[in-house]
Parts: structure tokens; sequence; C-alpha cells
């Protein structure tokens, strides 16, 4: 199925869409942080192509890496884990109690 790229409709899934490799090898060189700028653009502009490309190569980037690597990736680190654990904690105390 071949598709227009500047007409994308409402009804279109993501696997419709056939990727050139031009497309892949133009934002090869962006950095994550840019891909997600132009992800966040794309998705408010409503200009699916673009949105659905970029998704693309940060899922590509992302795939097969370890836990620790996708949170350096995504510049976040253990503390929102640590914080989380705490948070976690401090709502289920009710479960190790003797009541």
């Amino acid at each position: 199925m071949e598709i227009d790229t500047n007409v994308l409709s409402t009804q279109y899934t993501p696997l419709d869409i056939k990727f050139k490799t031009c497309d892949f090898d133009f934002f090869s060189d962006c950095t994550n942080n840019t891909l997600v700028e132009l992800c966040n653009a794309s998705n408010y502009l409503n200009y699916p192509y673009l949105l659905e490309l970029t998704c693309k190569i940060l899922a590509n980037r992302m795939q097969y890496r370890p836990t620790e690597e996708l949170r350096e990736l995504i510049g976040q680190g253990n503390e929102i884990i640590e914080d989380t654990d705490d948070d976690i904690n401090k709502e289920l105390e009710w479960l190790s109690s003797s009541e």
C-alpha cells in the first residue's frame, strides 16, 4: 500500500507507512533530545509522518538496551527510582502491619 506522506488521514496505522532509507539517514546525526523535540513539534503541528518517523528512530535506538543505559539515554538517574520506591513503600505500609 502506497501512502502519500503529506496527506495522512487519521485512519492510518503506523504499520502502513513504509519509511525510506534516506529518511533515516537524514536524522541519523540528530541527538536524542533533538528527536524528542521534533516528536513534540510534529505532534503539535499535526504532521503524523514526521511524528511516526522520529518515534521509530527513537524506538530503534532504545531497542535491546539495558535499563541503566536507557535511563542515561533519556536523562533520568536512579534518584527517581529511589523516590518512587519510597513512595510505594509508604503507600503499601498497611500490608506489613499486624492488624
